[in-house]
């Protein structure tokens, strides 16, 4: 995938655990440690996935005493899936004191110019969403949806189901640039070019073609896409005669060509 450097659990020895998992605090720092490690007219490109928050959350007996410190109050009964869900919570607690601390560090101790990005691939499983839906009294999903991504015949429906692929994000700089009003509702096949734009970088012609692409489709999704108007379509039954599935057509074929294509690869189109 073109990074010059893998480093698994095993670069990770020593570092703070979650559940026996290298904490987002752990892998946060080895970010830090590369950074003071590497020489100061060299720039770095990291990209991290943390494991502190994968599922399953039920207590096991390997969890080194880990214990629930956000509580449900208005549930009427602790049910495994509440403690789950508790458990789920408290890990996204942890998560946030460990972004903040590192948004810290980069504040007081980096001056060169640095963008930090995190987002979200996926909400936990169905078990932990249920509990939280009862709470804020979202159940609509359940009845409106078959839980493939598509939904039932009516627009509110389609919207209900695709707030469960909805995931958080935050990019992060110590240049000044300012905060977009264009990138509240965004895809993360986005997320890329919307960075090197912001870091000022020449964007490959496939970058390029996903701006213009988003300007058209502002979100592609499991299940469905939105249009510039904001209306929701279902994969299902899509004309391809349509404006919108011709670009999502083309798009399919340079994600091919990119990803799966390595000897018919058109280089120059993905390369700065």
């Amino acid at each position: 995938m073109g990074f010059d450097e893998f480093l698994d659990v095993s670069s990770f020895a020593g570092a703070d655990k979650l559940r026996g998992y290298v904490s987002d605090k752990g892998a946060f720092d080895k970010i830090i440690r590369i950074m003071e490690d590497k020489p100061e007219d060299e720039s770095e490109f990291i990209f991290l996935v943390t494991m502190q928050n994968h599922s399953g959350y039920a207590p096991k007996s390997t969890d080194n005493g880990f214990s629930e410190e956000v509580m449900l109050t208005d549930v009427p009964i602790q049910t495994p899936d509440v403690v789950a869900t508790e458990r789920y919570l408290t890990l996204i607690k942890h998560s946030d004191q460990a972004f903040a601390d590192l948004i810290e560090y980069f504040e007081n101790h980096v001056e060169e110019p640095t963008i930090i990005a995190m987002f979200g691939d996926h909400e936990p499983g169905d078990y932990i969403t249920d509990v939280i839906d009862k709470l804020v009294g979202n159940e609509s999903f359940n009845m409106a949806s078959d839980n493939s991504g598509a939904a039932g015949s009516t627009q509110e429906s389609l919207e209900e189901v695709q707030k469960h692929y909805m995931v958080p994000y935050v990019i992060w700089n110590n240049f000044g640039a300012q905060k977009r009003t264009d990138a509240d509702l965004i895809s993360a096949n986005y997320l890329s070019p919307l960075i090197l734009e912001e870091a000022g970088v020449e964007l490959p012609p496939y970058q390029k073609f996903l701006l213009q692409m988003r300007e058209q489709v502002p979100a592609v999704a499991a299940g469905a896409y939105v249009d510039a108007d904001g209306t929701y379509h279902s994969w299902d039954g899509s004309d391809p005669d349509d404006e919108n599935t011709k670009l999502l057509n083309d798009y399919h074929i340079l994600q091919y060509n990119h990803l799966s294509d390595p000897d018919g690869r058109v280089e120059e189109l993905f390369k700065e």
